[in-house]
């Protein structure tokens, strides 16, 4: 199912797919959910991170490396987002990449 649109989303132009960025698919953690997760749950968290920007790279995703996985490799926690109701709680909001 594409973000916004259900199955099959189109471009402006009616007949195009939009594109798919990273930030379309990955599902980001507050500080709070990440400390809630086991030790466990955190490297998987971690192996579909990697798993997921390796997939999209092999279907030609254009975009740069996600910041989330460059503090993964250096072994920083992931989380991205203060908890809700925290100074600087932002939402995600996801935009369609131009057609090129």
């Amino acid at each position: 199912m594409s973000p916004g649109g259900g199955e099959g989303s189109q471009g402006a132009a009616g007949n195009l797919p939009v594109p798919m960025t990273f930030e379309d698919v990955m599902v980001f953690l507050s500080r709070a959910e990440w400390d809630a997760l086991p030790a466990g749950q955190r490297e998987l968290y971690r192996d579909v991170v990697a798993d997921t920007y390796e997939l999209l790279t092999s279907l030609g995703y254009p975009g740069p490396k996600p910041d989330i996985l460059h503090r993964l490799e250096r072994g920083e926690e992931p989380w991205i987002c203060p908890s809700p109701g925290e100074q600087g709680f932002w939402e995600l909001r996801l935009h369609p990449l131009p057609q090129l």
